[in-house]
């Protein structure tokens, strides 16, 4: 539908035609998800491999809901404990949370009961869930500087493995 619009406008000679000229706004849901719009497509192209990943990506996080259910976790059962770990990591050579530290900012651990190995849990290609959190964090609470946040599911890109530890203990 976008082609022929496009191609019935060009036919009138008054539209500029250049790249990004038309842009289009995509609405994606799948069944038990919600609909999502990708608003502003710049060519008519890229609305295939962009509805298949927005579709993928609901399709997986349908999927990660069921295995926190499976798991026990609920919109009822999730609960959180948050827990100031700043004076447990202000020796870390992980130079975000350093360079935080010296911003005057706080280190927060957050412990989500449940949700082991699921931070991995890939929801596009080379995309996982703890992306999602991240963009959500960075929205929020206004923590554009990446990584907003760390996770043990992947603990080998962040700090020490002694240090994980000494998280887990608290």
């Amino acid at each position: 539908m976008a082609e022929i619009l496009r191609r019935l406008a060009r036919s009138t000679g008054k539209v500029h035609c250049e790249i990004g000229a038309a842009r289009q706004d995509v609405n994606v849901s799948v069944t038990g998800g919600t609909r999502i719009e990708i608003k502003g497509v710049p060519r008519i192209p890229l609305i295939p491999l962009l509805t298949y990943n927005e579709a993928m990506r609901q399709w997986n996080l349908l999927r990660l809901r069921d295995e926190l259910n499976r798991r026990g976790v609920t919109k009822e059962t999730f609960a959180t404990v948050t827990t100031d770990v700043t004076r447990l990591l202000k020796k870390t050579r992980f130079q975000p949370i350093t360079s935080a530290i010296l911003a005057g900012m706080k280190v927060l651990c957050v412990s989500l009961k449940g949700f082991k190995g699921l931070l991995r849990w890939e929801t596009q290609t080379d995309t996982y869930f703890s992306r999602e959190i991240s963009d959500r964090v960075r929205v929020i609470s206004c923590l554009t500087t990446l990584p907003n946040i760390i996770h043990s599911d992947s603990p080998s890109e962040t700090i020490a493995s002694s240090e994980w530890n000494t998280l887990k203990r608290q």
